[in-house]
């Protein structure tokens, strides 16, 4: 899984970086959606119950 992430994002870069964004902007999206990837896993993915 983690693999697949790791290929859709630098796919997703490079694709930014061919339409002409800037590196910094491209980055800067990048970073954007994978935070709000993660946050919206942690709202998804239960937590371990408290032992």
């Amino acid at each position: 899984m983690g693999v697949g992430v790791l290929i859709i994002v630098i796919v997703f870069s490079v694709t930014l970086l061919r339409l002409g964004y800037p590196p910094e902007v491209a980055l800067a999206l990048v970073a954007g959606i994978v935070a709000v990837a993660v946050k919206a896993a942690r709202r998804l993915v239960p937590r371990p119950a408290d032992v």
